[in-house]
Parts: C-alpha cells; sequence; structure tokens
C-alpha cells in the first residue's frame, strides 16, 4: 500500500479539469460577450454609410448622390491614394437603403456600414501584450 500526501493526486489516476467545462457554461450562459457588439450598443451609425467613387466618376455624380440618398450631410474624411472616402447620412433613409441606393449607381466603387469601435472591444495582436504592463 503506497501512501500519498493529504491533498495529492496519486500517480496514475486521470486528473479531470474543469476548466473546459467552466468556458463552455461562460460561453453559452452569455454568447453575446463573444459577438464583438457591446450589449446595447449599435455596431454601425444608424443611417450613415462610407462609400467610395471610381476613379472615373464624374464629379456632377456627388449631387446625384445626395439627392438619391435624401443627404443630411456628405462630406470627405479621408484620402487614401488618389481616392477619397465619403461619409453620407440620410434624413429618411436606413443604413442598409443607403447602402443599397448606392450600390446600384455604377460610379460607386464600394459601400459600407460607418462601423462604431467600441474601446476594449479588441485585443492587440502584439504576442508579447501582455508583458507591458504588471498585474
Amino acid at each position: 500500500m503506497s501512501r500519498s500526501r493529504p491533498g495529492s493526486v496519486p500517480l496514475g489516476k486521470p486528473i479531470v479539469s474543469v476548466a473546459p467545462l467552466l468556458f463552455l457554461c461562460l460561453f453559452l450562459a452569455d454568447s453575446t460577450a463573444w459577438s464583438g457588439e457591446p450589449r446595447g450598443k449599435p455596431a454601425w451609425a444608424q443611417g450613415e454609410v462610407l462609400f467610395k467613387l471610381k476613379s472615373h466618376a464624374p464629379f456632377e455624380e456627388i449631387g446625384r448622390i445626395d439627392k438619391d440618398s435624401d443627404a443630411d450631410s456628405h462630406e470627405e474624411i479621408a484620402e487614401v491614394g488618389f481616392d477619397t472616402i465619403r461619409r453620407v447620412r440620410s434624413r429618411s433613409r436606413s443604413t442598409e437603403e443607403l447602402i443599397q441606393v448606392l450600390m446600384r449607381n455604377p460610379h460607386v466603387a464600394y459601400a459600407e456600414p460607418n462601423f462604431i469601435l467600441y474601446a476594449g472591444q479588441t485585443v492587440p495582436n502584439d504576442p508579447s501584450y501582455s508583458q507591458l504592463w504588471p498585474a
């Protein structure tokens, strides 16, 4: 008969870890925590769209886009090379409707929602990130 210290696990017997079970329970209990969207906060600015015109688009096309989208505001927000990223906000159209209207225009290269990034929503992919500050 072998003797072991109190609280120790004898060799040869499997140790069952509760960590995977705990993780699964937490995941199933609150799956919105893993969705990337903070609870109760929108994923994008409602009624706003970011878009880019194709390089051969005539300048007059901006006025047509404003009219078709019922624009409340329209502004240039970034220069990327020779291209301009624009934001349009509509008085009456939803984000989804704005994207459909813009993508029907042959002069629009792309249109997407104006996504909102919340603080704490992402973690840097730096493998040494956890070593930057002591716990």
